[in-house]
Order: structure tokens, then C-alpha cells, then sequence
């Protein structure tokens, strides 16, 4: 009895299979009879991929033929209208991959080629009618399939109040997506419009759907002129920022990407941006505005999770300016919780970079304090908020531990010398316990003619700033000094007007 039952199983087994073979050949044999009448259909093929895609699409002179087990069918032109972009291609070949097509129930492509394509931008892109990742979810799907794409030409929209902005655009040289057993690989080429100008990209990813995708990009640029691409400015940006945006800028460097899905993404980069001070109207000799750098170079990695804050890590940042340059930053952390709130930590500041960065400024206010507290020593351990939902007396907490600071007179307020402690600041508020025992001095220039040294100094110094009155109160709680003359006990208040 197991026999045949085994034996039944095995041509039931046997006569399935066979009978699929033949429902196949059939339907190669009538696909191959169709192909060649299927420009009859253009219209009812331009309502399906309208309907799929949720865009208006228009398919001219669609032909069709079988090439070995696919379709193959041939587009003179197609238009694909959305509210974000217009799209006009020629000259596509599609292969259509008929049983993963129905393994997977959505078109799937062996080979999608574009010979040339031309995208216009729409100045309605942050529209909140259009769902983004709807729309980056249905252009994932089309890099579930083999594409080789190239001669496109991107025109953006106009920026500025007044959309008198010159319009922004891009050549894709080439972009090919290969299907390969576990993942895809792409490939991107982007030349720009210099010579020695190009921008190229390089990855793999896998999964069918934007959420469920996982991947690695590789960037690479050299030379990129990049000012058209910064966002535009208008009379409420800032100066200085203003500025920065509105300057020339050429970015050679390589960046390392990865993701999974739409809620993690994590990179590492390494940029270098040069200033092309002969491209702006005021030259680095305008002393009313600030000087760039000739080179700005950083080597930093970035963390972001949706509704998770994100993190920035910067590894190292310096400034170049003919011959001097400047380690501004390194090893530092800021952590964004989101737009308005931030916190940056790093192991050590030092303040002569901050002397340092007086040229770069311009004669102002801001200017002439530095020049003349001229501040140097490290800020270790350094540990700076800022939220700009609180109020602007809370707004900003500094903690860090002070380490030989030093800082000449300013209106009023004494210089100081081997300054080390605990600090802690406001904006309108602060103290520094002292504990400075390998020297420390004071000096007032209108006072006495040489400084007043110590041995060491202890003591908590605490400042209060009133801005209604423009007055600093500084004072202290029971202070020790010592030195060859003696020790000294007590405390202190000041009344410094500003």
C-alpha cells in the first residue's frame, strides 16, 4: 500500500511539472505571437503604470518582440508628470522578467536602458501634499532591477525670494544597476562643468522595499564647484552666514555611507573645502566682513535615527591660511536631539586656536575683545548645551575643567595667568573653583604697575552679568592665596561696568 501511494505521489509529482512545462511553452508561444502587435496597447499600458506609480505617464510608439525568455519591449519616448518632477526619456529597451514578475506580483525588469532623459524639478517639492517617501519608496523599486541609464540632464528650480536665482543643473554621464545573487550594485557618474570637475558614486544594497533596505555608498568628489548647490540666502541669514554661502567653493574628498532602512544612517567623510576668494566681490583685504580660510579640512562621521537625535563626530577640523594653520576642533561630539537643542563635548579646547581665529574676524566689538583678553590655555573635558527652547538666561550651560587659562585686561577686568579649576557658566552667570598650584597672578594696569603673583589660588569666583544696568558683578566666597609675601585669606566683590 505505501507503494502506491508513493508511486501516485511521484506522477502526480511527474504531470504537474509537465504540465507547467507546457502552459509556459504556451505562454512564450502566444507572447511571441503578441509582441509584435503590442504598439495596439500603448494606451492601456500608459493607464497601468499611471495607476502603479500614482504619476501621469504618456508611452509614444511602444513595440515589442521576445528575445529568449523575455519581452523585449522598445519606447521612442515617454513623459512621467508628478507635482515634484517632469520627466521626458528616450529611446528605453525594457526586458521584462516575466516569472519573477509574477513571483514578485510588480513588474520586474532583466534590463532597463535609457539612452537619454531630460528632468525638470518642480518648485513645489516641499509641498506637504507630496509624500517623500512614498515617492523614494516607488524610485527604490526601480533599482530592484538591472538599468543602465546615461545622457540625463537634471534642470533644478530657481532659488531666491524673487526666483532670479540661475537655474541649477546636472549631467548624469552614466548610472547602472546590476542585480547579483544577494545584492545590487550601483553606479553613478556625474562630471561637472570644469575640467578636472566630477563627482562619482559607488554601492550595494539589498531588499525589496525602501524600509526593509540595507546598504553601503561610497562617494567620491574631486574639484566639485559647489556653491550653487548651498541653500539660498535672504535678508533674515545672518551675516556671517550669508557670507559663507554666498562665497566659491571647491570640495575634493570621499565618503563612506550606510543604512538600514528609513530610520538609520550612519557615515564617515573626509573633505577638504578651498575658497576661491577671485570669485566673490570682497576679497579677504575687506576688513568689514569676515576673512574665510583659504582651506577648511575635516575628517568627521556622522549617526542619525529617526526620532532618535542624531550625533556628529568630528575627528578633526582645521583652518589654512596661507601659511598658518589652525587646529580649530578635534575629537569632538555634538548630539542634536533636534533642530533647536544641541550638546558638544570634546576632550580638550584650546583657547590660543580661539586667538588664533581673531583674524579671520572683522573690526568689531567682538574683534576687539579678543585682541585684547587675547585668552590662552585648554578648556579640558568640555561639556557645552544649548536649547533655544528655553529662555535666553537658561539658554546655555557650559562644564569644563580649566587648565593654566590665561587672559590679558579688558575694560576694567584684571589679566590673569595660570588660571586652573572647575567651571561652570550660564549666559548671565557663572563660577570656577580655583585650584591653581603652580603660580597664578593677577594684574590691573590702572592700579598697579607689575602683576601680583601667587603661588597657588583657591576658591570658588562666581560672576553674574545684569544686562539692564551693563554691569558684571564678580565676587568670591572664601579665597586662599599664597606667595613670598605671605598668605592671604578673605573675599572679594567687584562692580565692572561694561
Amino acid at each position: 500500500m505505501p507503494k502506491k501511494i508513493a508511486i501516485r505521489i511521484v506522477n502526480l509529482l511527474w504531470y504537474g511539472t509537465a504540465l507547467l512545462i507546457v502552459l509556459a511553452a504556451m505562454a512564450v508561444a502566444i507572447g511571441r505571437e503578441l509582441m509584435p502587435h503590442i504598439n495596439l496597447g500603448s494606451e492601456p499600458v500608459s493607464r497601468y503604470a499611471s495607476q502603479r506609480t500614482g504619476a501621469d505617464i504618456s508611452i509614444k510608439n511602444l513595440r515589442g518582440q521576445w528575445i529568449r525568455f523575455f519581452p523585449e519591449f522598445v519606447v521612442s519616448e515617454i513623459d512621467v508628470n508628478t507635482p515634484a518632477a517632469q520627466v521626458h526619456a528616450t529611446n528605453i529597451h525594457v526586458d521584462v522578467d516575466v516569472f519573477r514578475s509574477l513571483l514578485l506580483r510588480t513588474p520586474v525588469f532583466d534590463r532597463l536602458e535609457v539612452a537619454g532623459a531630460r528632468v525638470s524639478l518642480g518648485t513645489n517639492t516641499d509641498n506637504p501634499d507630496i509624500d517623500l517617501e512614498k515617492l523614494w519608496s516607488t524610485v527604490y523599486l526601480l533599482l530592484n532591477n538591472n538599468i543602465h541609464i546615461s545622457n540625463v540632464d537634471i534642470d533644478f528650480p530657481h532659488t531666491g525670494p524673487q526666483q532670479t536665482e540661475p537655474q541649477r543643473q546636472l549631467h548624469i554621464a552614466d548610472f547602472r544597476v546590476e542585480q547579483r545573487l544577494l545584492e545590487k550594485r550601483f553606479f553613478l557618474r556625474i562630471p561637472g562643468a570644469a575640467p578636472g570637475e566630477s563627482l562619482a558614486i559607488t554601492g550595494s544594497l539589498n531588499g525589496t522595499t525602501l524600509a526593509a533596505s540595507a546598504g553601503n555608498l561610497y562617494i567620491n568628489m574631486h574639484n566639485w564647484q559647489i556653491d550653487q548647490w548651498l541653500p539660498a540666502t535672504n535678508e533674515n541669514t545672518p551675516p556671517v552666514l550669508r557670507q559663507i554661502l554666498g562665497s566659491s567653493w571647491q570640495t575634493s574628498g570621499e565618503s563612506w555611507i550606510s543604512w538600514e532602512g528609513i530610520d538609520k544612517l550612519t557615515s564617515i567623510t573626509k573633505v577638504e573645502l578651498q575658497h576661491n576668494i577671485s570669485s566673490i566681490g570682497s576679497s579677504n583685504n575687506d576688513k568689514t566682513v569676515i576673512a574665510l580660510p583659504d582651506t577648511i579640512s575635516s575628517f568627521f562621521s556622522a549617526d542619525w535615527q529617526r526620532n532618535n537625535g542624531s550625533t556628529l563626530h568630528i575627528q578633526q577640523l582645521q583652518l589654512h591660511n596661507r601659511d598658518t594653520q589652525i587646529d580649530a576642533v578635534q575629537n569632538a561630539v555634538i548630539h542634536f536631539r533636534d533642530t533647536a537643542s544641541w550638546r558638544l563635548q570634546a576632550p580638550k579646547l584650546s583657547l590660543d586656536n580661539l586667538s588664533a581665529l581673531v583674524g579671520f574676524l572683522p573690526d568689531n566689538t567682538l574683534k576687539s575683545v579678543l585682541s585684547s583678553l587675547h585668552p590662552s590655555g585648554d578648556l579640558d573635558n568640555l561639556d557645552l548645551q544649548w536649547d533655544n527652547n528655553q529662555p535666553l538666561a537658561t539658554r546655555m550651560q557650559l562644564r569644563a575643567n580649566a587648565s593654566n587659562l590665561a587672559t590679558g585686561p579688558w575694560s576694567g577686568v584684571p589679566a590673569f595667568t595660570k588660571v586652573s579649576g572647575y567651571l561652570q557658566s550660564g549666559i548671565n552667570y557663572g563660577f570656577i573653583d580655583l585650584e591653581s598650584r603652580d603660580g597664578f597672578s593677577m594684574f590691573y594696569p590702572g592700579i598697579y604697575h607689575e602683576p601680583l603673583m601667587f603661588q597657588t589660588a583657591a576658591g570658588r569666583v562666581q560672576w553674574h552679568w545684569l544686562p539692564e544696568e551693563k554691569t558684571v558683578l564678580v565676587g568670591s566666597d572664601h579665597a586662599r592665596l599664597t606667595g613670598e609675601a605671605g598668605d592671604a585669606d578673605g573675599n572679594f566683590w567687584l562692580y565692572l561696568p561694561l
